[in-house]
């Protein structure tokens, strides 16, 4: 029988560590970067589509099924949907939106003397 350097294993399994604890820092800062800066997360939104008229509806129809009143007629969201000549951005709150003609595909709420 032959007898093994346990050096040899020590250095082998020490060294991975190192690598996956440096991986995960390396992941971790890029996070955080991400998060102040916005230049990933902005690339894949662009990526994803320049329209969130779907997220935003299904939202406002969250709040028609919970009464939540206020939310619905006087908060306002960031719109963006496309035109012929490009993006276009609005701060709209549901019960504006749902006036568009994206209206169809809401539920409707009362809105008289919510936000007052």
């Amino acid at each position: 029988m032959k007898k093994r350097d346990k050096r040899g294993m020590e250095l082998m399994i020490n060294t991975s560590v190192v690598i996956v604890l440096a991986i995960l820092t390396a992941v971790v800062l890029l996070v955080f970067w991400d998060i102040q800066t916005g230049r990933f997360s902005g690339y894949i939104k662009e990526l994803m589509g320049k329209s969130n008229v779907d997220s935003v509806i299904a939202a406002c129809n969250s709040f028609v099924s919970r009464n939540a009143a206020y939310e619905y007629c006087c908060a306002e969201k960031t719109v963006k949907y496309e035109l012929e000549d490009g993006v276009k951005e609005e701060q709209l709150t549901c019960f504006q939106l749902s006036s568009m003609e994206f209206g169809s595909r809401m539920e409707k709420m009362e809105c008289e003397n919510v936000c007052e």
